[in-house]
């Protein structure tokens, strides 16, 4: 495994966070609308302070890139139920999961900290290379990329001495458990939902198969009149794909 360069490891403690304006937004993956909408939300209603953190694009390349900027919103004081929370995806914002968890139970979500992963939302967007650079690129922009950011989010934050809580959703699982695995010295608690790791695929893909099996079962003893429609549904795709493979040769 790669490590990262001395200058890589200092940033990861010295790292100071930028305010918050709309400058940040120029590059983002949203649109500048969704973005407005969300920080003019955070600001309207004081739940979480709101800030760029700048960070490397590739953390193990000694020659420094472009920075890329992840929004992060904090709580305004931090506690030992602070949690790092990672969303789903991958490519979603936490937007909808800052939404989420303040319509639930807003005291909850102020002690939550959220945060866009890169690629996603109002951080900087995945880089427009052309299709030679594209899949080398993107390298640095999934699991272990955001792990490491959220250790810069922990150091900047929470402090660099400091443990913290996470907490994992679908995507965000596997980001989590990435992040246990290269940093298990921060982790005060793990809790993840909606993916596990398995050791053969397939088990996976057969569990899948099994829980889609379970929906069908339920949904046609709600609903019996739709077995048939969906059934011939089903036939109807059926033709046109095979149609269009004769077509096609």
């Amino acid at each position: 495994m790669k490590k990262l360069n001395v200058l890589m490891s200092l940033f990861l403690i010295n790292i100071s966070l930028a305010f918050a304006s709309f400058e940040n937004i120029i590059d983002a993956s949203a649109s500048p609308k969704d973005c407005y909408n969300i920080l003019t939300t955070l600001q309207k209603t004081q739940t979480h302070e709101v800030a760029f953190l700048p960070v490397p694009e590739d953390y193990y390349n000694n020659g420094i890139k472009r920075p890329v900027n992840i929004l992060v919103y904090f709580p305004h004081e931090i506690t030992d139920k602070t949690t790092i929370f990672i969303n789903g995806g991958p490519a979603a914002s936490s937007h909808s999961s800052y939404f989420a968890f303040m319509n639930k139970d807003p005291e909850i979500a102020k002690n939550i900290i959220f945060f866009d992963q890169r690629g996603t939302g109002c951080s900087t967007a995945y880089p427009k290379y052309d299709s030679n650079k594209k899949m080398a690129a993107l390298q640095n922009w999934g699991a272990r990329s955001i792990a490491i950011d959220i250790q810069m989010i922990k150091n900047s934050v929470i402090g660099p001495n400091k443990k913290t809580n996470i907490l994992g959703q679908s995507y965000g699982a596997l980001v989590a458990l990435k992040y246990a695995s290269l940093f298990p010295e921060s982790i005060k608690s793990l809790n993840v939902h909606g993916f596990s790791y398995m050791s053969d695929y397939s088990d996976f893909s057969n569990l899948r198969r099994y829980n889609e099996i379970i929906a069908l079962d339920k949904f046609f003893e709600k609903y019996p009149a739709t077995k048939e429609s969906l059934i011939y549904i089903c036939l109807i795709i059926h033709q046109k794909i095979h149609a269009l493979s004769m077509f096609l040769g």
